[in-house]
């Protein structure tokens, strides 16, 4: 869950939610709710998180990969100011995880049609059943 990671990002970087709410420009409010699951990230969030924290979107999206694009060697809530990577290495990543993020949501619409149509089948199972057996009429 993408909430679970965020708080666990925000604690690999030692901020309590203040600090951090401060760093991404949102109220301490509003973290909670995306750490919880109950709002999605939007752009903006996601750009900060990128610039001030290095963060690998695709870790925080799948969980797979690397938490860092690069290890958080600065300060946490100021950008780096000499990254590792060279800007087309980081493009290169966030195409990446982008596609990564691209065939993952093709997959779950997969499944998510094939779990309605099982759905389906159940229910028209079901209907057949009682127009089958009628339940009896009190009398």
């Amino acid at each position: 869950m993408v909430g679970n990671r965020l708080k666990f990002l925000r604690k690999q970087l030692h901020m309590d939610q203040n600090k951090f709410s401060e760093i991404l420009g949102v109220s301490r409010a509003s973290l909670s709710h995306y750490e919880t699951g109950k709002r999605d990230l939007s752009k903006e969030i996601i750009t900060r998180l990128i610039e001030y924290t290095n963060c690998n979107i695709n870790w925080l999206y799948t969980g797979q990969g690397e938490m860092f694009l690069d290890s958080p060697d600065h300060l946490p809530g100021k950008p780096p100011k000499n990254p590792k990577k060279d800007p087309e290495e980081q493009l290169a990543q966030l195409k990446k995880s982008v596609s990564d993020l691209e065939q993952r949501n093709t997959h779950l619409q997969a499944e998510n049609q094939r779990l309605n149509r099982k759905l389906i089948g159940c229910l028209e199972e079901l209907l057949f059943y009682h127009k089958t057996y009628p339940k009896p009429k009190d009398t």
